[in-house]
Protein backbone atom coordinates (compact mmCIF):
# COMPACT_ATOMS: atom_id res chain seq x y z
CA UNK A 1 0.00 0.00 0.00
CA UNK A 2 1.01 3.59 -0.49
CA UNK A 3 -0.48 6.95 0.43
CA UNK A 4 -2.35 7.56 -2.84
CA UNK A 5 -6.12 7.79 -2.68
CA UNK A 6 -6.47 4.86 -5.10
CA UNK A 7 -4.25 2.54 -3.06
CA UNK A 8 -7.01 0.73 -1.10
CA UNK A 9 -8.84 -0.09 -4.34
CA UNK A 10 -5.68 -1.33 -6.04
CA UNK A 11 -4.85 -3.41 -2.97
CA UNK A 12 -8.25 -5.08 -3.08
CA UNK A 13 -7.81 -5.78 -6.81
CA UNK A 14 -4.42 -7.40 -6.15
CA UNK A 15 -5.91 -9.52 -3.34
CA UNK A 16 -8.75 -10.67 -5.60
CA UNK A 17 -6.34 -11.49 -8.43
CA UNK A 18 -4.05 -13.41 -6.10
CA UNK A 19 -6.98 -15.41 -4.70
CA UNK A 20 -8.21 -16.17 -8.21
CA UNK A 21 -4.78 -17.50 -9.18
CA UNK A 22 -4.30 -19.42 -5.91
CA UNK A 23 -1.36 -17.26 -4.88
CA UNK A 24 -0.78 -16.19 -1.28
CA UNK A 25 -1.15 -12.48 -0.56
CA UNK A 26 0.92 -10.86 2.16
CA UNK A 27 0.19 -7.26 3.09
CA UNK A 28 2.42 -5.03 5.19
CA UNK A 29 0.33 -1.87 5.33
CA UNK A 30 1.56 1.59 4.48
CA UNK A 31 5.32 1.54 3.80
CA UNK A 32 7.98 3.71 2.22
CA UNK A 33 9.73 2.39 -0.89
CA UNK A 34 12.96 1.63 1.05
CA UNK A 35 10.94 -0.32 3.64
CA UNK A 36 9.27 -2.34 0.89
CA UNK A 37 12.64 -3.06 -0.74
CA UNK A 38 14.04 -4.17 2.63
CA UNK A 39 11.14 -6.59 3.19
CA UNK A 40 11.50 -8.07 -0.31
CA UNK A 41 15.25 -8.51 0.28
CA UNK A 42 14.56 -10.31 3.57
CA UNK A 43 11.98 -12.57 1.91
CA UNK A 44 14.53 -13.47 -0.79
CA UNK A 45 17.34 -13.92 1.76
CA UNK A 46 16.01 -14.62 5.29
CA UNK A 47 19.52 -14.30 6.75
CA UNK A 48 19.47 -10.58 5.80
CA UNK A 49 16.99 -9.72 8.55
CA UNK A 50 13.47 -9.69 9.93
CA UNK A 51 11.03 -9.26 7.00
CA UNK A 52 8.76 -6.86 8.88
CA UNK A 53 8.58 -3.11 9.28
CA UNK A 54 10.11 -3.37 12.76
CA UNK A 55 13.03 -5.28 11.22
CA UNK A 56 13.67 -2.32 8.91
CA UNK A 57 13.75 0.11 11.85
CA UNK A 58 16.03 -2.21 13.83
CA UNK A 59 18.47 -2.50 10.93
CA UNK A 60 18.57 1.27 10.32
CA UNK A 61 19.01 1.91 14.05
CA UNK A 62 21.79 -0.67 14.34
CA UNK A 63 23.62 1.00 11.45
CA UNK A 64 23.22 4.40 13.14
CA UNK A 65 24.56 3.04 16.44
CA UNK A 66 27.58 1.52 14.67
CA UNK A 67 28.21 4.83 12.95
CA UNK A 68 28.06 6.68 16.28
CA UNK A 69 30.60 4.28 17.80
CA UNK A 70 33.10 5.29 15.10
CA UNK A 71 33.17 8.74 16.67
CA UNK A 72 35.84 9.68 19.21
CA UNK A 73 33.60 12.35 20.75
CA UNK A 74 32.32 10.11 23.53
CA UNK A 75 28.97 11.34 24.80
CA UNK A 76 27.27 13.62 22.32
CA UNK A 77 23.89 14.71 21.05
CA UNK A 78 23.14 13.51 17.55
CA UNK A 79 21.23 16.14 15.60
CA UNK A 80 19.71 15.13 12.30
CA UNK A 81 17.03 16.33 9.97
CA UNK A 82 14.26 14.10 8.61
CA UNK A 83 12.18 15.66 5.85
CA UNK A 84 8.75 14.15 5.48
CA UNK A 85 6.23 15.09 2.83
CA UNK A 86 4.03 12.02 3.03
CA UNK A 87 2.26 10.24 5.91
CA UNK A 88 4.55 7.23 5.58
CA UNK A 89 7.59 9.42 6.13
CA UNK A 90 6.09 10.97 9.26
CA UNK A 91 5.58 7.46 10.63
CA UNK A 92 9.28 6.77 10.00
CA UNK A 93 10.27 10.02 11.71
CA UNK A 94 8.33 9.24 14.88
CA UNK A 95 9.02 5.49 15.09
CA UNK A 96 12.70 5.41 14.17
CA UNK A 97 13.58 7.71 17.06
CA UNK A 98 12.50 4.99 19.50
CA UNK A 99 15.11 2.55 18.22
CA UNK A 100 18.23 4.73 18.25
CA UNK A 101 18.69 4.75 22.06
CA UNK A 102 20.88 7.84 21.79
CA UNK A 103 20.16 11.31 23.05
CA UNK A 104 19.20 13.30 19.97
CA UNK A 105 17.60 16.42 18.61
CA UNK A 106 15.35 16.10 15.58
CA UNK A 107 14.58 19.14 13.48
Amino acid sequence: MDSRESSPYLTEAVKAGAALMGVAYEGHGLLTTPQLHYIVRCKNDPSFGDAREIGYYARISDAFKKFCKLSSFGSFVAAYRIHTLIPTGEKLRTQNIVYTQYKHNVY
